[in-house]
């Protein structure tokens, strides 16, 4: 599952959001400290340093109509990872992801 952030259209998208173990963010348009990235990543989650912190609903509203059943059960295994990892934050509402440049 890749966030994938444009900071030339100010868009971001869901790639591949079947794939629960490749979970990062890939900046377009810029580099992964472009200040604009936090404009663009604003209604999804927030930056952290290196890294960004991308709320499950925000996921769950870029998966649209992927979001079936069977979905819903893989990114549940996602957010159980991430928690036993230390990739989940504090609320139990944000994942971590590391930022890639496009």
């Amino acid at each position: 599952m890749i966030i994938h952030a444009d900071l030339d259209t100010a868009t971001v998208t869901l790639v591949d959001p079947a794939d629960f173990r490749g979970f990062h963010v890939a900046v377009a348009g810029g580099s992964t400290d472009d200040e604009r990235l936090a404009t663009v990543l604003a209604p999804h989650g927030h930056l952290d340093g290196e890294h960004a912190w991308i709320t499950a609903d925000a996921l769950v509203a870029l998966a649209g109509e992927a979001a079936d059943d069977d979905w819903r059960a893989g990114f549940a295994g996602m957010v159980t990872y991430a928690r036993d990892k230390g990739f989940l934050d504090d609320a139990g509402t944000a994942i971590r992801a590391h930022l890639e440049e496009a």
